[in-house]
């Protein structure tokens, strides 16, 4: 991983605080019949050019994900709604069924439960969501 930060940044507050942005190249090695994969990004509200994911607009974050067939855009953090674009190369796409997360407190808090039976003391209570 790279990291790269604002270049116009330059006092000497730099020296003892966070960039106000930064570009993020991860890149990954080859993998068994993938070739090598390179990933860039960016923080603190660098967003990418509007024609990229037209016609949906770019919300306060979100990610955009190019790829050879197309992109996949999200206009928030938790990526709960997406849109695969272009749009008109999608049309007959079917989302992928999948059990819908119970949030991820109550997941970490899930296996505690289950090994609770096997405790000499047992938890009583622990929210199930």
């Amino acid at each position: 991983m790279e990291a790269f930060p604002d270049p116009e940044w330059v006092s000497e507050a730099r020296l003892e605080t966070f960039p106000k942005f930064s570009r993020i190249v991860y890149e990954f090695g080859p993998r068994g019949d993938l070739p090598r994969a390179r990933s860039p990004g960016t923080t603190g509200g660098q967003r990418p050019d509007p024609e990229l994911h037209e016609p949906i607009k770019q919300g306060a974050s979100g990610s955009l994900v190019i790829g050879e067939k197309g992109k996949i855009f999200s206009d928030n953090d938790y990526h709960g709604t997406y849109t695969l674009l272009p749009e008109e190369n999608f049309v007959d796409y079917k989302k992928p069924e999948y059990v819908q997360s119970p949030g991820h407190f109550t997941e970490f808090a899930m296996p505690s439960r289950k090994a609770s039976r096997n405790w000499p003391c047992r938890i009583s209570r622990i929210p199930a969501g």
